[in-house]
């Protein structure tokens, strides 16, 4: 059996790892999961639930001010970020993407989504 931190401490991530995108705020009532970086883009699964007081929110760091970057949730296109500027598309995902400084604030549902972040090349 190996021990959970062991593969981090013989084989450290490469500088190049804090540089993707990155949740770095939870509140307590979100459920994760999900949360993975492959090949550059950030995909992560979200829920809140109700039994536990909270916002209901999650912070991710490392893309506002670098570059352009579209948002979907369950594929849906919800938002593009250009630098450090969201604007979000019309529908029911309009209020989820939000911008507080250099992160970006999901706003999560009781019900479980998918929510990517894929850089524009």
């Amino acid at each position: 059996m190996e021990w959970w931190g062991a593969s981090t401490y013989n084989q450290p991530w490469e500088r190049t790892h804090f540089d993707e995108p990155a949740l770095t705020g939870v509140d307590r009532n979100v459920d994760i999961s999900r949360a993975e970086v492959v090949e550059g883009v950030l995909h992560t699964r979200l829920h809140r639930t109700k039994e536990v007081p909270g916002e209901g929110t999650v912070a991710i760091s490392r893309i506002v001010g670098r570059g352009r970057w579209t948002a979907f949730v369950d594929g849906q296109h919800v938002a593009r970020i250009d630098g450090t500027t969201a604007t979000s598309e019309p529908g029911p995902f309009a209020n989820a993407v939000n911008l507080r400084g250099d992160q970006i604030v999901l706003h999560c549902a009781e019900e479980a989504h998918t929510f990517t972040f894929e850089q524009d090349r």
